[in-house]
């Protein structure tokens, strides 16, 4: 009785991914009880003499027959072993070659500034008339629009969460008809091929020759947005209040957290030792004037929209760079070319830097665009979302700092509340 297994990932010690089929046929043939081995030819066994070797050794052991190419060899028989072993060393060579000639192809495409690879969300490829041979790609007429979306929508104070949401409610579907979520917009957001720039092995590596999708100044704002956003993620979530991430305590200094008292009042109260608590709906209240009046100036534009702390930028460049290093020492290390004991150390050198540059980007102002009306302020606040209003204040506002309260008062003290201002 026959039995057919076959396989999808390539024979090469090139191709990436477990030839689970190529392990199903070593189990079957370590078993016991099967004649004969019958390959297409022998590249589609194997392409590395290393892998020739054990399938050899294995059917000389079990017994078993390799057939390939018309002829049936027995591995315990030394002319068969030559003449397999021949073909397996011509196969690894054909293999190497190939992998030469794809990344020779790579680096070129990289220097003349061409796509390469799957086609990316947003753009639609061109191919040579005469050749059929990719000449370029250009935006996509329904894909394109999906990308600035996704860049305006998460500059206009949404989180990536939100925006694939949405993205899902509309009834709009990746590149590969699936539904969105946090990773594949973030995965648009952070490619820098939006901006035309081409990428080869994770790095830049120059101009692409395709047009931009998003221009420069926005993409460098969302990256900022980004680094400030995963190392605060209560922004971020669905519980997080208005006051989460600048509400902090007036004695210790510590952050505030959304709580309750003895009387089921909903209260900001300090997490570190408990020195202050105001209630939570109040202070919102307050805050919320404030920012409305601060909203109402003729200068709110460039306040939401302001430059970047440099100093924060540095930092999140640096933050990236050693990002990138620790991904190409992770890939080395994926493709055996690093140790386990190397890659420890690789991380236990770059993730506290990593760590410490990310808390400095954090100090940048996060610029977010809003079309704030001229009138009707308070009917426009009620119609965003609470994520967008927290965008707003956050990005207005270093800290609400809430000071103990004169003991024995019953109304709300906006005395004992200090607002900072970013600028």
């Amino acid at each position: 009785m026959a039995e057919v297994v076959t396989d999808s990932v390539g024979a090469s010690r090139h191709s990436k991914g477990t030839r689970n089929g190529w392990q199903r046929a070593h189990r079957l043939l370590a078993a016991g009880g099967v004649d004969v081995l019958v390959t297409w030819e022998a590249s589609r066994a194997q392409r590395d003499l290393a892998a020739y070797a054990e399938l050899r050794q294995l059917c000389a052991t079990a017994g078993v027959r390799w057939s390939y190419s018309g002829r049936t060899y027995d591995m315990a028989e030394s002319a068969d072993r030559f003449s397999t072993g021949l073909d397996a060393l011509l196969a690894e060579r054909e293999a190497d070659e190939t992998a030469e000639r794809v990344q020779r192809a790579m680096r070129s495409n990289a220097a003349r500034g061409r796509p390469h690879g799957r086609r990316l969300f947003g753009y639609t490829r061109i191919y040579d008339e005469a050749t059929g041979l990719l000449a370029g790609q250009v935006p996509h007429p329904e894909e394109a629009p999906v990308v600035r979306r996704i860049f305006d929508d998460y500059l206009g104070g949404r989180g990536v969460r939100t925006v694939a949401a949405a993205l899902n409610a509309d009834g709009i579907t990746t590149g590969t008809g699936a539904r969105w979520n946090d990773a594949q917009v973030r995965r648009v957001l952070v490619n820098p091929a939006y901006v035309a720039r081409r990428v080869h092995r994770g790095a830049v590596v120059g101009a692409g020759n395709w047009p931009a999708l998003v221009d420069e100044e926005r993409f460098e704002r969302v990256q900022a947005r980004l680094v400030a956003q995963r190392t605060s993620l209560t922004r971020q979530t669905s519980t997080a209040r208005l006051l989460s991430g600048v509400g902090r305590c007036g004695v210790c200094g510590g952050k505030v957290n959304a709580g309750h008292d003895r009387n089921k009042r909903k209260m900001y109260q300090c997490r570190t030792s408990f020195c202050v608590a105001r209630d939570l709906v109040k202070l919102d209240e307050f805050v919320t004037a404030v920012v409305l009046a601060r909203l109402a100036r003729p200068d709110v534009t460039e306040a939401l929209g302001g430059v970047v702390d440099p100093a924060a930028e540095d930092a999140r460049q640096a933050a990236a760079k050693l990002r990138a290093q620790l991904d190409e020492a992770v890939e080395e290390f994926t493709a055996g070319n690093l140790t386990a004991s190397t890659l420890s150390k690789v991380e236990a050198r770059l993730v506290p830097l990593i760590d410490q540059a990310e808390r400095t980007a954090r100090n940048a102002v996060v610029p977010i665009e809003l079309d704030v009306p001229a009138t009707d302020l308070e009917v426009w606040w009620e119609s965003l979302t609470g994520e967008v209003r927290r965008e707003v204040v956050a990005t207005l506002l270093a800290a609400v700092v809430i000071l103990p309260a004169v003991r024995g008062s019953r109304t709300f003290d906006s005395s004992a509340i200090r607002i900072e201002w970013r600028r």
